[in-house]
């Protein structure tokens, strides 16, 4: 059964901290909470903690088993794909956007689909998917033969180099949610992207080649 949605203008109380919250900005407040409890940044906080191996909800901060996991339509050739929530926070935001660190908007945790062969699934019509921030805990947890750290040194499968990408928290957007630089990690550079030619249900029809005439 769908939560009960609270109206869209209506401000959140933040689960972790109590503060009213616009709805709009909700989702970039829980991500400084969920990313400092990631890096070991304390807060004192009069609400609740965030469990980063509990897979806390990026619009609420509530461990997924209170909460809901979120998924991903499935999009088509005249529509990009958008976040879904069962959480009674979620308000629909432009996602393709939000894949980019801004001044005004520094988090870039949103739902991704986990692109390791298999895991994906489809649920209510949509593709089950993962918050950005909780990537690593899903790959240890679920994916315990694929490597986190993108070095290659640990023995691990690599991932996908798309989902690395995925997966990658700059530091200026660390250090825009208030994660001092003694608690940043080092991030080894990223692979380079190969872009294949979409294929699939939803994807444009090829290109058609013009026919050379033949020289006399």
């Amino acid at each position: 059964m769908e939560a009960q949605k609270i109206a869209d203008n209506t401000k959140r109380r933040c689960y972790q901290c109590l503060a009213e919250v616009d709805p709009a900005r909700m989702r970039n407040h829980v991500g400084e909470h969920v990313l400092k409890a990631m890096r070991g940044v304390k807060e004192d906080l009069r609400g609740q903690q965030v469990d980063p191996s509990e897979f806390p909800c990026g619009f609420c901060g509530r461990p997924e088993r209170l909460c809901c996991a979120p998924t991903m339509t499935k999009g088509s050739s005249a529509s990009t794909p958008q976040a879904r929530s069962e959480c009674s926070y979620y308000r629909l935001f432009f996602y393709q956007p939000s894949l980019k660190s801004s001044a005004a908007t520094p988090c870039t945790n949103v739902p991704f689909v986990c692109k390791i062969p298999e895991c994906k699934a489809e649920k209510d019509g949509n593709w089950t998917a993962v918050w950005k921030y909780n990537l690593h805990e899903h790959i240890r947890r679920f994916h315990p033969s694929f490597s986190v750290e993108s070095t290659g040194l640990d023995g691990l499968i690599p991932l996908p180099p798309a989902m690395q990408h995925d997966m990658h928290i700059s530091d200026s957007e660390e250090r825009a949610l208030k994660i001092p630089d003694a608690h940043i990690p080092y991030k080894p550079p990223l692979p380079e992207l190969v872009n294949p030619e979409p294929t699939g249900p939803g994807a444009p029809p090829p290109a058609k080649r013009r026919r050379l005439r033949k020289q006399p």
